[in-house]
């Protein structure tokens, strides 16, 4: 069996670091010497050396930027809400399946907005939050209506009670 010669790139033929480009030496109009010197002699079993695949000019992609270093905070008020909403319910969120985790979750995040704008502008109707939350609860699939009920409610005067506070601790800050 006839010994094959290996193909190997000179330094002259290696890409910059910088770039991160590789050529094969037809496009970059180079010929490595062994190249040069077979086709002069004619040596091998080759035809041309055309048996050999010719290396693909492949381009990296740069590095992504850096996320800033500042995260981003939440409304202390908004991060509250979402606690007591959140308050008992850990179990429940992670015997969901995945898809009505995220629908759970989004309509979570949704409700606790709602209830913000209300705590933020001083209009904190009961009624309105414990349709939010029992709407919200509805979500988990089999569970008893009591049960979304008793927790609507639960969660409601909890947040009312929280609403009331930050009521006077806003008249004591004026």
């Amino acid at each position: 069996m006839p010994e094959e010669e290996a193909n190997f790139i000179t330094p002259e033929q290696q890409p910059e670091p910088k770039d991160a480009t590789f050529e094969s030496p037809k496009e970059t109009g180079q010929e490595s010497k062994e190249q040069h010197e077979q086709s002069e002699q004619g040596e091998g079993d080759e035809q041309d050396g055309n048996d050999t695949p010719e290396p693909v000019q492949v381009k990296m992609p740069a590095a992504p930027a850096a996320p800033s270093a500042v995260p981003i905070e939440k409304d202390p008020i908004l991060t509250d809400i979402e606690s007591i909403l959140q308050d008992d319910l850990t179990d429940l969120f992670l015997s969901l399946p995945d898809d009505k985790k995220w629908e759970f979750k989004q309509k979570g995040e949704e409700t606790a907005s709602k209830i913000r704008e209300m705590v933020a502008g001083g209009k904190f109707k009961i009624k309105k939050i414990f349709q939010l939350i029992r709407d919200w609860l509805k979500i988990v699939p089999g569970v008893n209506k009591y049960f979304l009920e008793q927790e609507a409610k639960i969660k409601a005067d909890k947040l009312l009670k929280y609403a009331q506070e930050q009521a006077k601790a806003s008249q004591n800050k004026l």
